[in-house]
């Protein structure tokens, strides 16, 4: 006659003979060791299965509780920094309103100013008596009149570049100069980046004069318009 034993580690549900009551058994599926009980019945076992289940039932139901309770804690922890999201939002946008309201005022202070100073120049005022306003003689004027000295330069520092400069255009490779050069003027004719061809030319040993010779050739030079 065989009696169902349970394992005490693993909780697997064994039969064993009666004869192995009391003594030392392996349990196949954990391999640990256990002592077999002396009496062993059916509802005895029934009610320690029923057992484990109501306790794995807490168990998992502590989990689940927890899951839930570390869940709201997430939530509350994201409320307080999208809170804190659009409190910085709004203090940026008030900053920045602010700024733009300093530069406005600044601006129409700035123009009040010049209509100021239009009108008394059209009435023959402080712009004089012509009425036309003239920078460093009747506005603008500084207090200090020492005049500042003209840098001269020698013209020997203008022979020495002229013969280093000689000396370059002697000792470079001609081709190479005159290929970057071409590229350069072909590039600046379309939409593609310059730089990678300016390097090109610079490391051939093209001058600055060289490169900027060739996107005018392209481009032409900007002419301010003067309005009087």
């Amino acid at each position: 006659m065989d009696i169902n034993v349970y394992c005490p580690s693993c909780r697997a549900v064994l039969r064993v003979p009666v004869s192995a009551a009391g003594k030392v058994a392996r349990c196949p599926t954990c391999q640990a060791k256990f002592q077999v009980p002396v009496q062993q019945e059916d509802p005895g076992l029934e009610e320690t299965v029923s057992s484990w289940i109501e306790q794995d039932v807490e168990d998992m139901q502590d989990e689940f509780d927890q899951m839930l309770q570390e869940q709201s804690e997430r939530e509350r922890v994201r409320k307080i920094d999208q809170e804190k999201e659009k409190e910085r939002r709004a203090q940026d946008k008030m900053e920045k309103a602010l700024q733009q309201r300093e530069i406005m005022e600044t601006a129409l202070g700035f123009q009040r100013q010049l209509e100021a100073e239009a009108d008394a120049a059209s009435e023959g005022g402080a712009a004089g008596e012509s009425g036309q306003v003239k920078v460093g003689v009747n506005r603008f004027v500084t207090a200090d009149a020492v005049q500042p000295e003209i840098l001269r330069l020698d013209p020997a520092v203008r022979d020495r570049q002229v013969v280093k400069l000689e000396k370059l255009r002697a000792g470079r490779q001609g081709k190479a100069v005159s290929d970057s050069l071409e590229r350069i003027q072909q590039v600046a004719a379309g939409e593609e980046n310059l730089v990678s061809h300016i390097l090109t030319a610079v490391k051939s040993e093209a001058t600055l004069g060289e490169i900027s010779d060739a996107m005018r050739a392209v481009w032409g030079e900007h002419r301010e318009n003067v309005v009087v």
